[in-house]
């Protein structure tokens, strides 16, 4: 998860850990048993739209 962030800043992409999972959902698309190989851990990884607004002004 360390390594995903660390490359995600050097590339200048975003990343944030997702913190619940759907075990059965996984092992639908993986097509393997949960017990077998099954998910520890998600991150959504991408790109930021940028904004077109200027910051507000103290």
């Amino acid at each position: 998860m360390q390594t995903l962030y660390l490359m995600a800043t050097e590339m200048e992409i975003g990343a944030c850990a997702v913190g619940v999972g759907d075990i059965d959902l996984f092992a639908k698309m993986t097509g393997l048993a949960f017990h077998v190989e099954g998910s520890v851990g998600q991150v959504a990884i991408g790109r930021g739209v940028q904004s077109d607004s200027t910051p507000l002004a103290d």
